[in-house]
């Protein structure tokens, strides 16, 4: 798994893979981080390189502009082990796999 970098954008991800076959993917948007309030922005991440068809876990931290951490949801990679995922500006998101 690797993370590309995009000239211009505002979204930062960390990928990490451990030794038994773990994935994870840690993300958050620069723009909403010294947002005090909920942002009606929405920011979209393909994440691409994992497993196919493959359970994750997305937990967001400060979804509701709260500063907690909220239920994990699930998610499915598609057959090309691509994951599409939307998270509110001032979050920041986990995603695992199962």
């Amino acid at each position: 798994m690797n993370v590309d970098s995009v000239a211009n954008d505002s979204r930062l991800l960390a990928a990490y893979v451990g030794k038994a076959g773990e994935h994870a993917v840690v993300g958050l948007d620069t723009a909403g981080a010294q947002l005090n309030t909920v942002s009606p922005t929405v920011v979209a991440y393909t994440i691409g390189g994992l497993p196919p068809a493959t359970n994750f876990e997305l937990t967001l931290w400060n979804e509701a502009g709260d500063g907690l951490v909220g239920a994990p949801k699930p998610a499915t990679s598609d057959a090309a082990g691509v994951v599409t995922i939307s998270v509110p500006q001032q979050a920041v998101f986990a995603l695992r796999r199962v």
